[in-house]
């Protein structure tokens, strides 16, 4: 074994329609992922990213992408109120804010509720320009939600808060304005900016 591995590590090898989890202390072959590579890297936590046609990242020797996306938003708050079907006051971490809620069922009764079992959005101001923001708990989450960030197994009571960046809060550290969507897009060269129209959706009674 070559000086600064250990007996945990291992190694991850491409074939023609797997990539195979090898153990680096004597080759035992471990677990196969079900997809093909271009490339393979890691980062400083263990994390595995195989990229093909999209980029898969692996918990550190596990078989099930970890699938959490980063959702950017400008103005996140005022965003994600759009998208809302209601709020409810936050508890917790995020006592004395709200939480946006997207997901309703209809109970026996025919009357919609707020789901349970799916997480909503909580938002806390800290001031005009910054929020904290994370997703809630939810009943019976799945067991990859339960993985903490950089670790192998589900821990009970562990809630995944999401990776939410707001675009208005980053443009305000890059230039210290306070800028529109507008603005923001011709700062930065965004080529497809904010578009103008001359009429928004409008809501029919159907």
């Amino acid at each position: 074994m070559r000086p600064g591995t250990s007996s945990g590590d291992l190694i991850y090898v491409t074939g023609p329609a797997q990539t195979y989890v090898i153990s680096y202390a004597d080759g035992t072959l471990l677990q196969t992922l079900p997809n093909t590579a271009f490339g393979i890297c890691s980062d400083n936590a263990g994390n595995v990213f195989i990229p093909n046609e999209h980029v898969w990242e692996y918990a550190h020797g596990q078989t099930t992408p970890m699938g959490r996306g980063l959702l950017c938003a400008f103005n996140f708050p005022f965003d994600a109120s759009r998208c809302a079907i209601g709020y409810v006051e936050s508890h917790d971490r995020f006592l004395g804010s709200f939480t946006f809620q997207f997901f309703q069922y209809r109970d026996k009764a025919g009357q919609l509720r707020a789901h349970p079992y799916r997480p909503g959005i909580a938002v806390k101001h800290m001031d005009s320009k910054r929020a904290l923001k994370g997703l809630t708990g939810a009943i019976d989450p799945d067991k990859l939600d339960q993985i903490p960030q950089g670790g192998l197994k589900p821990k009970k009571g562990y809630v995944f808060r999401g990776r939410m960046l707001d675009l208005r809060t980053l443009a305000f550290a890059l230039t210290d304005r306070s800028l529109s969507l507008e603005a923001a897009c011709e700062l930065f060269g965004v080529e497809h900016g904010k578009q103008q129209v001359e009429q928004h959706g409008i809501v029919t009674p159907e």
